[in-house]
């Protein structure tokens, strides 16, 4: 690079593109631009990490239940079977927002340096010094002068252009893009945690489990006048053994205990008693099981009535639970309908994560990467140094056994 002279340029119009340099970067005019577009991509990137967690959450929740899903024909599958995919690509599209989140935030950081005052005054300064060897004709310190004021111009600006950059494609081709990722993500997240589908019952299966609620409500009726009648005959018994214990225990204690002089009056009340009892213990254990008959009825009618209406017990149901053969078979079609749902909730999932991973590095990863060759070619360019080289240089002679201590 051969040195800058006033026989060469033209003074004036090289200092005033040197001042409109220096200008520029005092006023920070576009740095309000590439700092908002900054922002939004920051923004954008922290909701897609946000549902990947959330979304990590939910399937964590369903894959610690142990249920298999089983369907018509007895096939079953495991959810955490179904679920792994999912759980890693989850984990994956984390890291990936991770990197994006991270060099996001360094292409802000480094924007903030190349905006403050110290780095203007600087930039400034050497603006000046080359200013100076131009008019003063001092060619001896021109070169190294504006090799100097061109490092500093190009770390302003460059930060800047890639920010800008970065944000105007973004703004122009992806941001549509990312928008819709990002919403797709977020009903994907919603739709793992609050799955809930329900099937459209068939008219047959209807009316299978209306007769199966007709039934149990008849026999309801039947039990529940059986229990009347139980009752009564309780305290009927209850009042036989009453009496035959104080008949009993009207005879002295030395007659009832001493088995040698019982007399056969004793020894009649005695069996009465005895009998009174037992009755009474029968028909006391036929009132208790006719009353856990009834409780058994009304939590099965109330189940056959959940699902007639369509509410929900959760995702999946166990097969094991239905509490008829119209139940078993409304649970297996709710089962099917859950894992379809499941299978499509995963796929558009899995579709949102990778269009957001290339859009995402499209615009957090690529353009740093682009801006760090540029830097580079421009280093080497201005001070003929091949920074990716000597850095290999100062690597190798820092790992080598005359440099371990």
């Amino acid at each position: 690079m051969q040195a800058i002279s006033s026989s060469h340029v033209y003074p004036k119009l090289f200092v005033l593109i040197v001042l409109l340099l220096c200008a520029l970067s005092w006023t920070g005019s576009v740095d309000f631009i590439a700092t908002g577009y900054l922002n939004d991509s920051i923004v954008d990137a922290g909701l897609a990490f946000g549902s990947a967690r959330l979304m990590n959450a939910g399937v964590s929740v369903l894959q610690s239940t142990t249920l298999s899903i089983q369907f018509f024909g007895g096939t079953s599958i495991s959810i955490g079977e179904v679920l792994d995919p999912l759980n890693d690509m989850v984990e994956d599209f984390s890291t990936v927002m991770k990197y994006a989140i991270g060099s996001l935030l360094v292409q802000k950081v480094m924007l903030e340096i190349v905006r403050t005052s110290f780095f203007n005054i600087v930039l400034t300064l050497s603006g000046g010094v080359v200013i100076g060897t131009v008019l003063y004709g001092a060619a001896r310190y021109q070169l190294i002068a504006f090799k100097t004021f061109i490092t500093f111009v190009a770390l302003r600006y460059l930060v800047v252009l890639m920010a800008l950059l970065s944000g105007m494609f973004g703004q122009i081709f992806l941001d549509e893009y990312i928008k819709k990722d990002l919403q797709a993500l977020e009903m994907a997240q919603s739709n793992i945690t609050e799955l809930d589908p329900q099937p459209v019952i068939p008219e047959n299966l209807r009316l299978e489990l209306e007769a199966d609620i007709q039934s149990r409500g008849a026999e309801k009726k039947i039990l529940a006048q059986e229990i009347a009648e139980l009752e009564t005959l309780s305290q009927e018994k209850a009042q036989t053994l009453e009496k035959y214990t104080s008949e009993y225990e009207e005879y002295p204690l030395s007659q009832r205990y001493n088995l040698l002089s019982m007399s056969e009056e004793v020894k009649e009340a005695a069996a009465q008693k005895e009998m009174a009892e037992t009755e009474y213990k029968i028909v006391v254990q036929q009132l208790a099981a006719a009353e856990l008959r009834q409780s058994k009825l009304d939590a099965e009618i109330s189940t056959l009535e959940r699902q007639l209406s369509g509410e929900s017990s959760g995702f999946f149901e166990d097969v094991g639970s239905a509490v008829s053969s119209a139940s078993k078979k409304l649970i297996q079609l709710k089962n099917k309908f859950s894992y379809e749902s499941l299978k499509g909730t995963i796929g558009n999932a899995t579709d949102s994560m990778f269009n957001a991973i290339v859009s995402f590095v499209m615009r957090s990863i690529l353009f740093p990467l682009l801006f760090l060759y540029l830097v580079t070619k421009l280093f080497r360019m201005i001070w003929n140094i091949d920074l990716v080289k000597r850095m290999q240089q100062t690597k190798g002679r820092t790992t080598s056994p005359e440099y371990n201590y």
